[in-house]
């Protein structure tokens, strides 16, 4: 309860800095909070897609957005739990998500990632079982504190239930990710797969809520 009341308060305070002009700025748009012996970072952005008409329209139509980064709050920084376990998705792309693991006693994090190709097969490629666009990929890596950095793992070459041919994964992977977690219901994965050249952010959320109360009690300090 007392880091969430501290996020809210930051909210308020980034909205009356961006409005009064107020704080620390680091430009285009970076607040930096500081007292009490914690450090906030609030980094706001308007849709310049938006800002046509008179004064009152651009006020009414401006979004305003806040992503909140804890640099240092004196232990109160959101920590990675287990009470994260659970399905995670992003809204915009339904149909694709992950599957997270943590496992606190040796700091890991494992997670499948269940998504698509990056273009639609040719219409007459066809799968004995599944469709012909899923993927699906693993990774896993270490953590600390509210962030943690895995490696993107493909594997190749196996057959649905069945030992053989042996499925085969490269141990060097095909990119890196990192997870990053504000509460435990918000978090984002920011992915780089160097073996395609892609690159980008994923906002994510819970599926379902059932395992935040537990979350909660597992980060509260």
């Amino acid at each position: 309860m007392k880091r969430l009341f501290l996020i809210s308060m930051l909210l308020l305070a980034g909205f009356m800095l961006s409005a009064c002009g107020g704080g620390e700025s680091g430009g285009n748009g970076d607040i930096v909070l500081r007292g009490g012996g914690a450090e906030y970072e609030a980094n706001y952005s308007r849709s310049a897609s938006r800002l046509g008409g008179s004064p009152d329209d651009r006020a009414q139509n401006d979004e305003v957005g806040f992503r909140i980064a804890a640099t240092h709050v004196d232990g109160l920084t959101f920590q990675i739990n287990n009470g994260l376990n659970d399905a995670w998705y992003n809204p915009e792309t339904s149909g694709q998500g992950i599957l997270l693991t943590v496992y606190p006693d040796i700091k890991l994090v494992f997670l499948a990632w269940f998504t698509y190709d990056t273009e639609r097969p040719p219409e007459d490629v066809d799968a004995f079982l599944g469709e012909p666009g899923h993927r699906w990929l693993t990774a896993q890596g270490n953590y600390e504190g509210n962030t943690a950095i895995l490696t993107i793992a493909e594997t190749r070459g196996g057959v649905f239930d069945s030992p053989e041919p042996e499925p085969v994964t490269d141990p060097a992977g095909i990119g890196t990710m990192t997870l990053e977690f504000v509460n435990c219901s918000e978090g984002r994965v920011s992915y780089d797969i160097q073996t395609l050249g892609i690159s980008g952010e994923i906002p994510i959320q819970r599926i379902v809520a059932d395992n935040v109360p537990l979350c909660e009690a597992m980060a509260s300090p």
